[in-house]
């Protein structure tokens, strides 16, 4: 993706609820709210972020432009995330619901 004129490689990861971004790879213009949240990561540790921003980011393959908003976290604390909604809403990945049966299975609705 870019930010800006800068091409940047996110981690796609559709088990993620938010968009990660260290504050490095932000423009130093960016401003950065404050936030109260805290980020429980895959292993159960925390990570308390600096704040949330709304960068704009734009597939360099398709051209389209995205605003999205990214939790803020000091450098090296992870790699830049793009969360579930995100990836989806830029057709990265696409769930296939049909075949994911998960709590709304009944008992044999997956047989056969």
């Amino acid at each position: 993706m870019l930010l800006g004129d800068k091409q940047v490689k996110f981690q796609l990861d559709c088990g993620a609820s938010c968009n990660i971004i260290p504050v490095n790879l932000l423009n130093p213009d960016t401003q950065i709210e404050k936030t109260e949240k805290v980020l429980v990561m895959y292993n159960k540790s925390t990570l308390q972020p600096l704040g949330k921003c709304k960068v704009k980011l734009r597939n360099p393959r398709n051209k389209k432009l995205y605003r999205v908003e990214f939790m803020v976290v000091d450098e090296g604390s992870t790699v830049p995330i793009l969360g579930s909604r995100a990836v989806q809403a830029m057709n990265l990945v696409k769930i296939q619901y049909e075949n994911n049966c998960g709590q709304y299975c009944h008992r044999g609705d997956h047989e056969g």
